[in-house]
């Protein structure tokens, strides 16, 4: 999952830019849920969600409820960017 934009036409270099940058969210959910100790089951009922969407969460197969992100956040006791952060990926295209 992730977010793909990135087209550009340049008359100034007489050729067509063109190529995709990729942001996606990662997580450090799993390692924390393993750190403490915590089951799949009992992670997912104190979150109100299914084990099957905390297991897409943690496999990165999702995006994510920002209200839910921050329930993570709390429940951990960890600020966002701790749990939370961006990995761009750069593919094709020539970029300047």
């Amino acid at each position: 999952m992730g977010i793909k934009i990135f087209k550009i036409k340049s008359k100034k270099y007489k050729k067509h830019l063109m190529g995709v940058i990729i942001i996606n969210i990662k997580n450090h959910v799993k390692e924390y849920r393993m750190k403490r100790g915590i089951d799949e089951q009992s992670l997912a009922d104190d979150l109100g969600i299914s084990v099957l969407i905390l297991r897409k969460l943690e496999n990165e197969k999702m995006i994510l409820n920002p209200a839910l992100m921050l329930q993570i956040c709390e429940y951990f006791g960890v600020e966002l960017h701790e749990m939370f952060y961006l990995q761009k990926t750069v593919q094709g295209g020539n970029f300047i």
